[in-house]
């Protein structure tokens, strides 16, 4: 996590599963889990505590009790998902430590690959982009491997935008108000 550019730390939590029985073998062969002792995880709901007691230190970094978190992710919206549906079975609303805009990474690299900024043949996959940019990643779906992959792709597409639609026909860009809006708005240029 980041807050005002400053490097806030990360959490890397487990869980043992609500209905393991549910879980596909190649699910749990995608993520390294066969044969996986589950037992030694925590409960769901200690595991739960601790995300938002993690949630709660950077919430509170300044002071301010009127933060919110940006989610940042690829594809964003699954996550989203994912992160409103557990708070709700919690009682907490995705808004309450949320801010309602998302930024997602996959639309930046659209964006600046529609704009010519990536070649046009460029594939978007998450794993794709990370391995063209050199990003190194330790171990594939790992949770905290992919976050901090993304943090870094984030990082280099909003750069490459910033550099490259500054010195694009911006008149072109313009045409293309939405994501052109929304790329400004990263990189932090009034629209």
């Amino acid at each position: 996590s980041e807050f005002n550019g400053k490097y806030l730390g990360e959490l890397m939590t487990h869980s043992r599963p609500l209905h393991l029985e549910r879980a596909s073998r190649k699910a749990l062969e995608v993520t390294g889990n066969v044969g996986t002792d589950f037992t030694k995880y925590p409960d769901p709901k200690e595991a739960f505590r601790t995300f938002l007691s993690f949630i709660g230190k950077l919430l509170m970094m300044d002071g301010d009790k009127t933060n919110k978190i940006t989610l940042v992710g690829y594809n964003v919206e699954f996550d989203r998902k994912f992160i409103e549906k557990l708070l709700w079975s919690h009682r907490i609303k995705f808004a309450d430590i949320f801010d309602y805009k998302v930024i997602d990474v996959y639309t930046i690299a659209a964006t600046i690959k529609r704009h010519g900024v990536l070649p046009y043949d460029q594939d978007l996959k998450r794993e794709t982009l990370v391995k063209f940019f050199g990003i190194e990643q330790d171990k594939e779906h790992d949770a905290l491997d992919d976050i901090r992959g993304t943090y870094y792709l984030y990082d280099t597409l909003t750069k490459l935008a910033y550099r490259d639609l500054k010195e694009l026909n911006i008149e072109a860009v313009k045409q293309d108000a939405p994501a052109y809006n929304y790329l400004m708005r990263l990189i932090g240029e009034d629209v």
